[in-house]
């Protein structure tokens, strides 16, 4: 009995140290329902309407596993004076798990800054789509601060088990306006991932007469042109590429500056 309680201790001592190194499953969905999103969609709401048609945003998009490029672009957002909020297009993670979530949350945490997080492919790997709907809210969302309504849309398609995303009310969302409509997703309308069916239904929605401006990651590289009527059509680069889009908005123009950190 003596050799093998020596046998044992030191097995759960090695087991008890390294417990937190295992991913136990890459399919865990167990997270806090924080509802990030919502949070931030208030404070940045606070801005009444009557106000100047002005605003100053930030956006950046595929973190993937970039934290530390993630992290100094945080830092350099911050020392930006009157920033509205900031805005994620999607793929925070990789694969999709949770401890990928966590530690994209832990970076942001530093953002002085509103903070709403679209969610891109990469994130629906796994179970990765039930912990983005827990830590963010709903994938589909609009927030209107002054008389800009932006509306957040998921267009993933393929990951999403081909499943149509939900034009009707994308369509709903647009039919107002009273708003300078800017919608953000995702995936670009002009990708590969995009069938012509989706293409030819998305595209019938979001133009010039109903949209201002269209923000789109993915690609990985920056590129601001028109499409489908829509002026300010814009790709922001991926976070590795140490860059991020300072846009500031008057009236119906935007005005897009690319900052390098």
């Amino acid at each position: 009995m003596k050799h093998l309680a020596t046998f044992v201790l030191p097995l759960f001592l090695i087991f008890s140290s390294c417990s937190e190194v295992f991913e136990y499953s890459p399919y865990d969905t167990d997270v806090k329902s924080l509802g990030l999103n919502l949070i931030s969609a208030a404070k940045i709401s606070q801005k009444p309407q009557s106000e100047t048609d002005t605003l100053k945003i930030v956006v950046f998009s595929d973190t993937h596993e970039n934290y530390d490029d993630l992290s100094d672009a945080i830092v350099s957002i911050n020392a930006l004076p009157d920033i509205d909020f900031a805005l994620c297009l999607g793929d925070v993670t990789v694969f999709g798990y949770v401890h990928e979530f966590q530690w994209y949350i832990d970076v942001i945490e530093e953002l002085r800054y509103p903070l709403l997080t679209i969610i891109g492919n990469h994130d629906y790997l796994a179970n990765g789509f039930t912990v983005y709907k827990r830590l963010f809210g709903d994938p589909n969302m609009s927030v209107i601060t002054g008389k800009y309504k932006f509306v957040l849309f998921d267009d993933v398609i393929w990951e999403n088990n081909n499943r149509s995303p939900r034009y009707e009310w994308l369509r709903d969302e647009l039919s107002d306006d009273s708003y300078h409509n800017i919608v953000a997703a995702h995936i670009p309308p002009f990708t590969g991932e995009i069938g012509d069916l989706h293409r030819m239904v998305y595209n019938q929605i979001v133009d010039s007469s109903s949209v201002i401006m269209a923000m789109y990651g993915q690609f990985h590289f920056y590129n601001l042109a028109p499409f489908n009527g829509i002026r300010n059509t814009l790709n922001v680069a991926s976070i590795d590429k140490r860059e991020y889009c300072l846009i500031e908005l008057i009236n119906d123009t935007a005005i897009v500056k690319r900052i390098n950190f």
